[in-house]
């Protein structure tokens, strides 16, 4: 595949362009020359050039006055003098297009840098929503989004555009302020997910870009999380008290404006307190199982087995590496849930995969997960016992394994008694360190909330020496975002010893 000269980028808000290079460089190599700047809580065109001629004709176009940029933005003030259109002094034109109102949506067209843009804006008395720098009104993000971007290089012209987002299009939900909020984080995610799709697809492995499972709204949706689950939503409302007509009101608009017309909201009214009670409310004639796609492997959800759809979406990086480090391995995933790591590692050629887990249905699930991809369960094992037990009779008969997955539950009960993570995972991780081959891998992970990342990487230090830790492939942007603590905490550590 050749890559093209210019690479073009749709960037979230949130995001600065050395997150977004970095983050993206998981899926291919992004070139470090960035030929149209945005600032980190803009939206829009990003450009990058992927040679340094292809930079040296881009910035001379800049320079010289051949390149034209359109911006979009909303303020909350009233055009100075009545003007619907004006020029600045850097003849950068604005004009109203749309009025909702307090606000109104204004386009900025010159060749002003999208780096300027918020004090060029104020300048002319119109400051940015959420741009709290140069006077403008507080909101969830700034209200600045670059659309296009014409650059003329003499030898072509090239041009570049971004998809608008939702709230410039229906002014008025600004105003509203908490679905304002989740139809920030909503965009904010669904173009990292775009370009990461394209950065993937650029890749000599691109099954990341065949993607359509990720987390489209997390904690910034307060009491609302959201799932795309293939052409389903999967809504999560945490709440000591179930949705009231004013909430209905405002998630069903967010289903319109997403255009997700299936989807599946639970309350999750005692979450963290062992309770599993739930209500549950779906869209009419929803299926009961269904499948959508993460890193080019199928899956299916459902919603008549458990409280969860049967994939924990923030594994998605951990998964994906695993598929591409099994290769003629034997594998061992403990706690399997629905068997998800286990298919990974047989579609990247494992030898032999070993699930398992306490639960038959979840294990007849994850055979369910085999087939959907072509795989043949039988030449792998499903084992239902606990996974601690399975650790213990896999020593006394001396067998090893070059990768062992471990994501234990914070809390479990079974015959053979309770485990608890704080107490016992010391102990698991031990056990499952003694079962590497030399030179095997443990990726371990856990989401529990009662540790940070520093009491999990504590929690480590008991293996001593024999074990070194690795980088670990850790999460993706639609979960935390750049700079954010990670809820998911995971590890990768290789045996160094016989």
């Amino acid at each position: 595949m050749t890559r093209p000269r210019f690479l073009i980028y749709d960037k979230p808000d949130g995001f600065g362009e050395g997150d977004l290079i970095e983050a993206l460089s998981r899926f291919s190599p992004q070139p470090p020359d960035v030929v149209h700047r945005l600032p980190t809580d803009a939206s829009g065109v990003l450009l990058l050039a992927d040679t340094p001629e292809a930079a040296h004709a881009a910035r001379a176009a800049v320079s010289e006055g051949r390149a034209r940029i359109r911006h979009l933005f909303v303020t909350d003030r009233p055009p100075p003098n009545g003007r619907t259109e004006f020029a600045d002094a850097a003849r950068t034109q604005f004009a109203r297009l749309q009025t909702a109102g307090r606000l109104s949506l204004w386009s900025a067209t010159g060749s002003e840098a999208s780096s300027a843009m918020s004090s060029a804006a104020s300048a002319s008395g119109l400051p940015i929503l959420g741009d709290k720098a140069h006077g403008g009104a507080p909101f969830p993000r700034l209200l600045l989004h670059c659309e296009a971007l014409t650059l003329d290089l003499g030898t072509e012209v090239l041009e570049a555009r971004s998809t608008v987002p939702v709230l410039l299009r229906e002014l008025a939900l600004c105003e509203r302020g908490r679905l304002a909020r989740w139809l920030c984080g909503a965009d904010r995610r669904e173009r990292w997910m775009r370009s990461r799709a394209q950065a993937a697809g650029l890749a000599t492995d691109p099954r990341a870009a065949d993607t359509d499972a990720w987390r489209r709204l997390h904690t910034d949706g307060i009491e609302l999380r959201s799932d795309c689950l293939g052409d389903v939503e999967w809504l999560g409302w945490f709440s000591p008290t179930p949705p009231a007509e004013a909430d209905w009101f405002d998630i069903q608009d967010f289903l319109r404006v997403l255009e997700r017309p299936r989807w599946i909201l639970q309350h999750r009214a005692d979450r963290g307190s062992g309770n599993a009670s739930t209500a549950l409310w779906t869209s009419a004639g929803l299926p009961a199982r269904w499948t959508g796609r993460e890193n080019g492997v199928a899956y299916e959800f459902r919603r008549d087995q458990g409280l969860s759809c049967g994939l924990f979406l923030d594994q998605r990086a951990n998964r994906l590496w695993t598929m591409r480090n099994s290769r003629d391995s034997r594998v061992l995933n403990l706690f399997c849930y629905t068997a998800g790591f286990s298919a990974c590692a047989a579609l990247g050629g494992a030898g032999l995969v070993v699930s398992s887990d306490l639960s038959r249905p979840f294990l007849d699930w994850g055979r369910r997960n085999f087939e959907l991809n072509g795989l043949r369960a039988e030449r792998h094992e499903f084992r239902a016992i606990d996974s601690r037990e399975y650790l213990k009779w896999a020593k006394k008969k001396q067998l090893s394994f070059d990768l062992i997955v471990c994501d234990p539950p914070s809390f479990s009960r079974s015959e053979k008694g309770v485990f608890r993570l704080e107490r016992d995972f010391g102990a698991l991780v031990a056990a499952c360190a003694r079962a590497l081959a030399p030179g095997g891998r443990l990726l371990v992970c856990t989401n529990f909330e009662g540790w940070d990342d520093a009491a999990f990487r504590l929690a480590l230090s008991s293996l001593g020496t024999g074990f070194r830790q690795e980088p670990s492939p850790g999460g993706e942007c639609d979960f935390e975002g750049p700079h954010e603590a990670r809820q998911m905490k995971s590890a990768l550590i290789r045996r160094t010893r016989p």
